[in-house]
């Protein structure tokens, strides 16, 4: 491309029994027609062959540096990585997603062009085979355009598109921002957030660079697990930081918040686990009793609520028509 390759890009690929999915991971950010990068992979316990494919890739590609240690979690391999990055900018690629051959050609021209603190790009998600399921927003128009904190804030908060991987951000930002370790479903909001407290500026690639590799068979038989409680805690931590720095978004946060509850409940109503987890249900109780009024529920919600509490033989008739519709 002829194009100047001064800034250095961290990409951190946190790897945990992903072997079917690996190489084409890791060839996706090898073979980047932007060549300046500090490939980090933090191999976390894995039990089949990612670490050797992980030691495989380092001893021929001298921008690979692998850290393999006990399965600790995703949050904790992140934050190794971030500690170990010592690029001017940190990016994340899942090990078993893949990114377009540019990806980062067009984050470093967004880079050199405005010195942004964020650089978005926009995702899509496909199946096993890579056929495309699911694009959110309009058709790309392939422009790099200089945004404000709005911009960011409406995206992350008000889109809820708050994964990791489809964001570059100055490293100086992540370096004081911590993924809260041992638990999952919804820790990457959190720290999103958390880190637009110091989003002045950002950068929108209006191009689908990352793939994110989802396997529908999963999807739709997701089973109850106990993790699914945490997903409330990090809904209220995420409602506390939003009443605190981003007062626009503080009553649709107050909202997830309440969702999360309603949702929660689901699985254990349909997996007839209501009395295993009778304690956690009255205390959910309590909190959606107590903050409904606060609230504004569109007909669905407010109907969903209405059963739960009323008529808990018309709310399963619901779940199994909710079920039906997913998917």
């Amino acid at each position: 491309m002829g194009m100047n390759e001064n800034i250095k890009i961290s990409v951190i690929v946190a790897v945990y029994n992903t072997e079917p999915f690996l190489k084409k991971c890791l060839e996706s950010i090898t073979e980047q027609t932007y060549h300046n990068l500090e490939i980090i992979l933090i191999d976390d316990g894995s039990t089949d062959s990612s670490p050797a494919i992980c030691d495989a890739y380092a001893a021929k590609d001298s921008r690979i540096t692998v850290s393999h240690h006990e399965n600790r979690g995703l949050s904790a391999a992140r934050n190794e990585g971030i500690r170990m990055a010592t690029a001017a900018y940190i990016t994340f690629v899942d090990s078993d997603d893949y990114i377009e051959p540019d990806t980062y050609a067009l984050v470093a021209e967004g880079i050199q062009q405005y010195t942004p603190d964020l650089l978005f790009f926009r995702e899509k998600s496909v199946d096993l085979n890579g056929k495309t399921i699911y694009v959110h927003g309009e058709t790309p128009t392939g422009e790099i355009q200089l945004k404000d904190s709005a911009f960011a804030q409406e995206r992350i908060i008000g889109q809820q598109i708050n994964g990791m991987c489809d964001k570059v951000y100055r490293a100086d930002i992540l370096k004081n921002v911590h993924f809260e370790e041992g638990k999952v479903h919804g820790e990457d909001f959190l720290y999103n957030i958390t880190a637009l407290k110091q989003v002045k500026t950002a950068v929108f690639i209006d191009k689908i660079q990352y793939s994110y590799v989802t396997n529908p068979n999963s999807v739709t038989r997701r089973k109850f697990t106990p993790e699914i409680f945490n997903q409330m805690y990090f809904k209220d931590m995420v409602a506390e930081v939003a009443a605190e720095s981003f007062p626009d978004y503080a009553a649709i946060c107050q909202k997830r918040a309440f969702l999360a509850r309603l949702h929660t409940c689901r699985p254990i109503y349909k997996e007839r686990l209501e009395q295993q987890y009778a304690d956690r249900l009255e205390e959910i109780n309590r909190y959606m009793k107590a903050k409904h009024s606060e609230v504004v529920l569109n007909r669905v919600e407010s109907t969903e609520y209405w059963l739960y509490f009323h008529s808990k033989p018309l709310y399963k008739i619901f779940l199994k028509i909710v079920g039906m519709r997913k998917h």
